[in-house]
């Protein structure tokens, strides 16, 4: 259990160092707490269920229960994030 202030995501079009896309996570606490080494750990299994969850969604196009709102994923939505989550790995 914790608070959803304990962790933070940076997404990055291109980073100076792969000049890919990239998106950071990490502990908001100086010196952390273990929360982003955990999240590292369980990559391929939290990129899996992901992918899981949005390929078995019966919509079309995304909605609430895989994407979110289509006024904020758009009517590519679905596809983007099966596209962001094939490229980030994980077992299938």
């Amino acid at each position: 259990m914790c608070d959803s202030f304990e962790i933070r995501v940076m997404p990055r079009e291109k980073t100076i160092h792969t000049q890919r896309p990239t998106i950071y996570f990490y502990d908001h606490y100086p010196g952390g707490i273990g929360l982003s080494e955990r999240l590292f750990e369980v990559h391929d299994k939290w990129t899996w269920q992901a992918r899981s969850l949005v390929r078995g969604c019966a919509c079309m196009s995304g909605c609430p229960a895989c994407v979110g709102p289509i006024e904020e994923a758009g009517l590519l939505g679905k596809q983007q994030a099966l596209e962001l989550l094939n490229e980030a790995g994980g077992s299938e």
